[in-house]
């Protein structure tokens, strides 16, 4: 009967460091594939850093030369209008 609880005791005692070394090699596992995320993490937010500031740039030539267009226009149309009121006047004072 010693025999046999002797032979249980050390399987279990077999099976308990069999775990052990499972589940050090899980977490083994698990931190390198944390540590892999992290970093892959890190790439795409400095991806998405450098999309966001290109973005901004590209946006604000495209505002700046849209305000340049609108104010080139108003310029035109304001020497136009002018023009327009000033010959009004020549005819009218000719008049």
């Amino acid at each position: 009967m010693q025999l046999l609880i002797n032979e249980r005791k050390a399987v279990i005692d077999e099976i308990k460091k069999e775990r052990v070394e499972v589940i050090s090699r899980i977490i083994d596992e698990r931190k390198m594939v944390l540590e892999e995320l992290k970093n892959e993490r890190v790439i795409v937010l400095e991806e998405i850093r450098s999309l966001s500031h290109d973005i901004v740039v590209q946006s604000s030539s495209e505002i700046e030369r849209i305000v340049d267009k609108i104010l080139w226009r108003l310029t035109v149309l304001t020497i136009i209008i002018g023009g327009t009121i000033l010959l009004a006047l020549v005819f009218y004072k000719k008049l």
